[in-house]
């Protein structure tokens, strides 16, 4: 069986030890949850506001309002290219680097008839 990752280079955040392959068959001593692994989901709020205006009796316009990302919030849950690379030496790890969208705002009105 091929050995894809070495688990052995992992750090055990409560000890910050190097934590050993564990052995087949046997009770795992360390914690299987790891902070520095794992990052929280993309955290967005959008917002529509519509609003029409009676023209005539089958005439209207419609004005639109469109927020991306309102709040602003950062996302640094991504990888980057180069770590894509199964070869490379940094393969799988992750970058704190932001790469979300700034917010965003779009006005449109049309005309229905």
């Amino acid at each position: 069986m091929f050995q894809w990752f070495d688990t052995s280079l992992w750090k055990d955040p409560a000890t910050n030890r190097f934590v050993p392959a564990q052995a087949p068959f046997t009770l795992r001593n360390f914690a299987t949850r790891f902070p520095d692994v794992r990052f929280s989901d993309l955290k967005n709020l959008n917002l529509s506001i519509f609003k029409d205006f009676p023209i005539r009796e089958r005439m209207r316009f419609n004005l639109r309002l469109e927020g991306y990302n309102v709040t602003n919030t950062p996302w640094f849950s991504t990888t980057a290219a180069a770590n894509l690379n199964v070869t490379s030496p940094t393969f799988g790890q992750l970058s704190l680097s932001s790469n979300n969208a700034s917010r965003t705002y779009s006005l449109a009105g049309r005309l229905i008839w």
